[in-house]
């Protein structure tokens, strides 16, 4: 897999997704927000108990006894939505216009 510096041109990034299926950007967060995000995560796993959620014993034995499984992830921290808006958004936005145009001709 290719991996891009945040900014790198969208030309670049959407060939290697063609050809790859996927790209790694480096560096897409600053580390101060990567930081809060998983002060903000960890926070939310040390709440939760390990398991299925339903107590359906499938479910536990499934996921496994001591895995932490939970959802809203986006509404543990302010800076998820920041990254979200401001940065995930929009290059999704530009990713599938660019493949949008380019499979439309």
């Amino acid at each position: 897999m290719k991996r891009f510096q945040r900014g790198h041109d969208v030309e670049g990034v959407l060939s290697a997704i063609e050809d790859m299926g996927a790209v790694i950007v480096t560096e897409f967060l600053p580390d101060s927000a990567l930081a809060q995000l998983r002060g903000a995560i960890k926070a939310r796993a040390e709440a939760v108990e390990a398991g299925a959620e339903d107590g359906i014993n499938f479910w536990k034995k499934f996921h496994g006894a001591k895995t932490k499984r939970f959802t809203g992830i986006g509404l543990t921290s302010e800076v998820f939505l920041i990254f979200w808006t401001m940065i995930i958004w929009p290059v999704l936005l530009t990713v599938s216009l660019e493949t949008l145009v380019i499979n439309t001709g």
